[in-house]
């Protein structure tokens, strides 16, 4: 019997020094805080603390456009550090967040590559 779908939802999985449990969390980023965070402009993401996020966390941040849905742009990042309280509203969190290195892009990247080529709208047509 299959596991889960990292893309859907949470999953917990072993990370590559067998040392840390990480789950993925799939989130819609709009094009102008994407490019940033592409660019690496961009180490924070204040979001509503409604997945239960844990440090070491992978952030699967989708390039969303609101008149086409997903682009099929993605980036993947860490979270490093999770802020909670001091000016921040009940409920919301403020997430520092790292790139993955090249090891780690390509231990995670195989089954997301694949899961958001089935996602993505084909907006050639």
């Amino acid at each position: 019997m299959p596991g889960p779908d990292p893309i859907i939802g949470r999953i917990t999985i072993l990370m590559p020094d067998n040392s840390t449990k990480s789950r993925y969390h799939e989130l819609k980023t709009n094009p102008n805080p994407f490019i940033c965070v592409s660019l690496d402009q961009k180490r924070a993401e204040f979001r509503k603390n409604d997945r239960d996020f844990k440090v070491y966390d992978t952030l699967i941040l989708r390039e969303y456009d609101v008149f086409h849905g997903y682009t099929g742009s993605y980036e993947l990042r860490y979270i490093t550090h999770i802020q909670e309280g001091y000016g921040i509203p009940e409920g919301y969190v403020m997430l520092s967040i790292r790139p993955l290195t090249e090891k780690e892009k390509a231990y995670h990247s195989a089954g997301i590559n694949e899961q958001i080529c089935r996602d993505t709208p084909d907006l050639s047509a």
